[in-house]
């Protein structure tokens, strides 16, 4: 065991469905723990404990707390040399991070001790087994978590509740309660959400389909005539042409749920990807009510869509999908910003030798969102 110890705590919880005490719990039940036990260890005041609510065990990347905790224990006079969590799968989930970054504290002399497992240390032969056994035992009761979070949210995407985060545009999520089972606090019990119409919002949908499928119009069209009326999106900021091609292809519009189209994989650097997946994994459901636009504006809209991309083949010989461009080096890239809108400049080319710098406002928005027309 490590002599004159020094500990912080590291206490996390999963999901915003959980209790938000569960970390302050965590961190009670270790402190009366070691109090209990070891009375000599001391409790780092400088740095007390750090916490990640809401977060998910599979990866280290998204967790604030997590990443100041280890930017703290790797940095030169770190005041403390234990982390105390209430159990390995605390710390992580995914055992290959959980190695790695315990390798990483014990280069700079910082322990990772759990009060589930007595507080063993990894450089016993004992603990070294019963920590690799927790890591594997850890890893796969993730995925059996995650297997069953996935059945059951398939199983209400299927009756038609929106199973996703921040609802599209056009969209606002509404509660759904069963008025003869109650919560913890006595309170009708929620059992899902689903999606219902935004008004105002449906207005600038319909009108992205009209201008698509009657005035036939291309993306930045679309994004430039949106920007001279003045409209915005929810965060106040104008419509890319990026976003308005994923709503002209989103079937949300005419009606038709789908959920489980992508899934998010780890990276070797703990970063997550969305994958697409196989369109026979994928759970739909028809709600006539959320329709927008009607089928045949829908119809309409992927028509046009069709024969662009029939032209755009046409000019060029072939799709262009698929194919990788090489690199191009820009030695200013985000460092030269418009004057007028602020944006990044990026680099443009006028034939295969020559290259400029232009702003990306008022080229994709027009002159009613930047003037600049360097």
């Amino acid at each position: 065991m490590i002599e004159a110890v020094v500990f912080t705590i590291y206490a996390r919880y999963s999901s915003d469905l959980q209790n938000p005490r569960s970390c302050q719990d965590q961190i009670a039940l270790i402190l009366q723990d070691v109090r209990r036990r070891f009375p000599d260890w001391i409790h780092c005041a400088q740095y007390p404990h750090f916490t990640d609510e809401a977060e998910t065990g599979r990866s280290v990347a998204h967790r604030s707390g997590f990443q100041e905790m280890i930017r703290i224990a790797t940095s030169p006079n770190c005041p403390f040399n234990v982390i105390l969590v209430e159990d390995l799968s605390r710390f992580a989930r995914n055992r290959e991070e959980s190695i790695r970054y315990r390798r990483l504290l014990r280069e700079y002399g910082v322990r990772v001790l759990s009060m589930a497992d007595g507080y063993v240390d990894e450089e016993d032969e004992s603990g070294l087994w019963l920590l690799g056994i927790k890591e594997i035992k850890a890893e796969a009761d993730s995925k059996e978590i995650a297997r069953r979070t996935k059945r059951g949210m398939a199983a209400k995407a299927r009756e038609g509740y929106w199973c996703g985060g921040r609802p599209p545009y056009g969209y606002r999520r509404k509660p759904i309660y069963d008025p003869h089972r109650k919560d913890i606090d006595g309170n009708p019990l929620r059992i899902g959400v689903r999606l219902e119409i935004e008004p105002e919002e449906a207005k600038v949908v319909r009108l992205m389909f009209h201008l698509r499928a009657m005035r036939r119009m291309g993306y930045r069209r679309i994004a430039r005539e949106l920007c001279r009326r003045g409209i915005r999106n929810r965060n106040g900021q104008p419509f890319s042409q990026n976003v308005i091609r994923a709503m002209l292809k989103n079937p949300i519009y005419k009606g038709l749920l789908i959920w489980n189209r992508t899934k998010e994989v780890l990276t070797r650097d703990g970063r997550e990807l969305k994958k697409r997946l196989p369109p026979e994994e994928w759970v739909k459901c028809e709600i006539p009510e959320l329709a927008i636009v009607d089928e045949e504006l829908w119809d309409a809209a992927q028509e046009v869509a069709r024969e662009r991309a029939g032209i755009a083949r046409g000019f060029c010989g072939q799709s262009n999908a698929g194919v990788s461009r090489p690199k191009q080096l820009a030695l200013l890239r985000g460092i030269v910003r418009c004057a007028h809108c602020g944006r990044a400049f990026v680099v443009r080319r006028s034939d295969p030798k020559h290259r400029y710098y232009s702003c990306p406002g008022h080229r994709d928005l027009g002159a009613a969102f930047c003037n600049n027309r360097v």
